[in-house]
Protein backbone atom coordinates (compact mmCIF):
# COMPACT_ATOMS: atom_id res chain seq x y z
CA UNK A 1 0.00 0.00 0.00
CA UNK A 2 2.71 1.97 0.90
CA UNK A 3 4.62 2.21 -2.34
CA UNK A 4 1.30 2.49 -4.23
CA UNK A 5 0.81 5.76 -2.56
CA UNK A 6 4.49 6.68 -3.42
CA UNK A 7 4.14 6.27 -7.18
CA UNK A 8 0.81 8.24 -7.08
CA UNK A 9 2.50 10.95 -4.68
CA UNK A 10 5.35 10.87 -7.26
CA UNK A 11 3.38 11.20 -10.18
CA UNK A 12 1.15 13.90 -8.84
CA UNK A 13 4.34 15.69 -7.98
CA UNK A 14 5.56 15.56 -11.59
CA UNK A 15 2.50 15.99 -13.13
CA UNK A 16 2.20 19.40 -11.70
CA UNK A 17 5.90 20.42 -10.96
CA UNK A 18 7.04 19.74 -14.20
CA UNK A 19 5.41 22.20 -16.32
CA UNK A 20 6.09 25.01 -14.01
CA UNK A 21 9.98 23.84 -13.71
CA UNK A 22 12.71 26.33 -15.12
CA UNK A 23 15.05 23.63 -15.69
CA UNK A 24 13.45 20.51 -17.08
CA UNK A 25 16.62 18.11 -16.75
CA UNK A 26 17.26 19.41 -12.84
CA UNK A 27 13.59 18.84 -11.94
CA UNK A 28 13.29 14.76 -13.48
CA UNK A 29 16.77 14.22 -11.95
CA UNK A 30 15.63 15.60 -8.25
CA UNK A 31 12.60 13.54 -8.90
CA UNK A 32 14.93 10.14 -9.66
CA UNK A 33 16.83 10.76 -6.61
CA UNK A 34 13.32 11.32 -4.74
CA UNK A 35 12.22 8.20 -5.99
CA UNK A 36 15.26 6.15 -5.01
CA UNK A 37 15.75 7.57 -1.28
CA UNK A 38 12.17 6.76 -0.99
CA UNK A 39 12.25 3.20 -2.21
CA UNK A 40 15.14 2.90 -0.01
CA UNK A 41 13.53 3.78 3.05
CA UNK A 42 10.69 1.26 2.16
CA UNK A 43 13.33 -1.36 2.32
CA UNK A 44 14.78 -0.35 5.23
CA UNK A 45 11.53 -0.41 7.01
CA UNK A 46 10.83 -4.14 5.18
CA UNK A 47 14.24 -5.44 6.50
CA UNK A 48 13.79 -3.97 10.21
CA UNK A 49 10.19 -6.25 10.16
CA UNK A 50 12.15 -8.87 9.93
CA UNK A 51 14.41 -7.93 12.88
CA UNK A 52 12.55 -9.79 16.28
CA UNK A 53 13.78 -6.94 18.47
CA UNK A 54 12.26 -4.18 16.43
CA UNK A 55 8.97 -5.95 16.18
CA UNK A 56 8.90 -5.83 20.00
CA UNK A 57 9.70 -2.60 20.65
CA UNK A 58 7.37 -1.79 18.12
CA UNK A 59 4.56 -4.04 19.70
CA UNK A 60 5.44 -2.42 23.03
CA UNK A 61 5.13 1.45 21.51
CA UNK A 62 1.39 0.23 20.32
CA UNK A 63 0.40 -1.04 23.91
CA UNK A 64 1.93 2.43 25.32
CA UNK A 65 -0.03 4.56 22.83
CA UNK A 66 -2.98 2.58 23.45
CA UNK A 67 -2.68 3.05 27.43
CA UNK A 68 -2.08 6.58 27.19
CA UNK A 69 -5.02 7.53 24.99
CA UNK A 70 -7.44 5.50 27.24
CA UNK A 71 -5.55 7.43 30.03
CA UNK A 72 -6.42 10.72 27.87
CA UNK A 73 -9.95 9.46 26.88
CA UNK A 74 -10.68 8.56 31.25
CA UNK A 75 -9.04 12.22 32.20
CA UNK A 76 -11.36 13.85 29.52
CA UNK A 77 -14.18 12.11 30.83
CA UNK A 78 -13.37 12.96 34.68
CA UNK A 79 -12.78 16.81 34.20
CA UNK A 80 -16.32 16.28 32.13
CA UNK A 81 -17.82 15.50 35.58
CA UNK A 82 -16.08 18.52 37.27
CA UNK A 83 -17.03 20.80 34.46
CA UNK A 84 -21.03 19.17 35.00
CA UNK A 85 -20.97 19.85 38.60
CA UNK A 86 -19.10 23.56 38.40
CA UNK A 87 -22.25 24.11 36.30
CA UNK A 88 -24.73 22.61 38.62
CA UNK A 89 -23.32 25.13 41.12
CA UNK A 90 -21.93 23.26 43.37
CA UNK A 91 -19.18 24.68 45.36
CA UNK A 92 -15.76 23.48 45.77
CA UNK A 93 -16.43 21.99 48.91
CA UNK A 94 -19.36 19.79 47.63
CA UNK A 95 -16.71 19.12 44.63
CA UNK A 96 -14.07 17.68 46.65
CA UNK A 97 -16.25 15.91 49.07
CA UNK A 98 -17.67 14.06 45.44
CA UNK A 99 -14.02 12.72 44.49
CA UNK A 100 -13.51 11.43 47.92
CA UNK A 101 -16.55 9.13 47.72
CA UNK A 102 -15.84 8.58 44.38
CA UNK A 103 -12.21 6.89 45.48
CA UNK A 104 -13.91 5.25 48.01
CA UNK A 105 -17.16 4.62 47.37
CA UNK A 106 -18.09 1.80 44.39
CA UNK A 107 -21.63 2.81 44.01
CA UNK A 108 -20.51 6.76 43.50
CA UNK A 109 -18.51 5.61 40.41
CA UNK A 110 -20.47 3.19 39.52
CA UNK A 111 -23.46 5.72 39.05
CA UNK A 112 -20.84 8.09 37.71
CA UNK A 113 -20.11 4.93 34.58
CA UNK A 114 -24.03 4.91 34.55
CA UNK A 115 -24.51 8.45 33.97
CA UNK A 116 -21.67 8.94 31.40
CA UNK A 117 -22.95 5.74 29.36
CA UNK A 118 -26.39 7.91 28.94
CA UNK A 119 -24.87 10.42 28.14
CA UNK A 120 -22.87 8.79 25.07
CA UNK A 121 -25.96 7.14 24.52
CA UNK A 122 -27.95 9.91 24.54
CA UNK A 123 -25.65 11.85 21.87
CA UNK A 124 -25.59 8.39 19.50
CA UNK A 125 -29.43 9.40 18.78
Amino acid sequence: MRLIKLHIGIYRYIKTGYKKSPDKKKFIIGVIKAYFTAWKNEIKLLLKNFDKEYRKQKKEYKKYQKIQKDLTNALKLLQYKEKIMENKGLNRQEIRQYWLDFTKSGKVRSDLFKELMDNINEWRK
